[in-house]
């Protein structure tokens, strides 16, 4: 019993998170200022730690060692969120491919150790989400791309508010290989994108962009069917 309980307390911070950072989001373009996400989605995270506070003290070390690993990229997301207009542009890109390279150390280390839970999916899942859409503010502050880049980077918390609006239905939210895979490919993009801007850095980002755009759209899908 407890542990759906601990279950649905996590599905609603996954929807407050989308609500604050979706808030973040708008106020961000209006003042044109990354921090507004920056702050939104770092109070979110807050919430998310001190709602499930018990069960990181009852992990050995706290917390575990897999949700170490997702706090540290966290710390690095954070900080390069606040501080990305006032850092050398390699150093930026630098610190966001060790973001990216770190991806999935997380899961290795919590399977390895027997630490999986609900929260670290989550921890992990929101923190690439949040990534996502950083990058595709910032290319599109950067005038690197459009404003329709930030329809792939919202996505997610699109998806999280539209199943909150239709309610709860039978049907487990998990990864497939191909969304991993359009994923990994978007995820290179976004750092090709921030680190030159050709005709191929161009296709590239478009067809991952349009990518995850079906990936997404096939789930909200198989939701509305569900």
């Amino acid at each position: 019993m407890r542990k759906e309980e601990d279950i649905l307390e996590i599905l609603r911070w996954n929807r407050n998170n989308a609500i604050l950072v979706t808030a973040g989001l708008l106020i961000t373009l209006i003042f044109n200022n990354v921090l507004f996400l920056a702050s939104f989605s770092f109070v979110s995270f807050l919430f998310f730690f001190r709602s499930n506070w018990s069960l990181l003290k009852s992990m050995q070390p706290f917390g575990g060692y897999g949700n170490w690993v997702t706090f540290f990229r966290f710390i690095l997301l954070v900080g390069v969120m606040l501080s990305w207009n006032l850092i050398p542009n390699t150093i930026f890109v630098a610190i966001l491919i060790c973001f990216v390279g770190l991806d999935g150390v997380d899961g290795w280390a919590a399977r390895k150790n027997k630490q999986t839970t609900v929260f670290g999916q989550y921890f992990d899942m929101e923190l690439d989400a949040l990534f996502v859409l950083f990058c595709c503010v910032i290319l599109y502050f950067k005038g690197i791309s459009g404003l329709w880049i930030l329809l792939p980077g919202a996505l997610r918390y699109l998806f999280v508010l539209f199943t909150w609006i239709l309610g709860p239905k039978e049907i487990k939210e998990e990864r497939t290989s191909y969304g991993a895979s359009i994923a990994v490919l978007f995820f290179i993009s976004l750092l090709i994108s921030l680190t030159f801007q050709n005709t191929f850095q161009s296709t590239i980002l478009i067809i991952s962009g349009l990518s995850i755009v079906v990936s997404f759209g096939i789930s909200f899908y198989k939701y509305i069917l569900a």
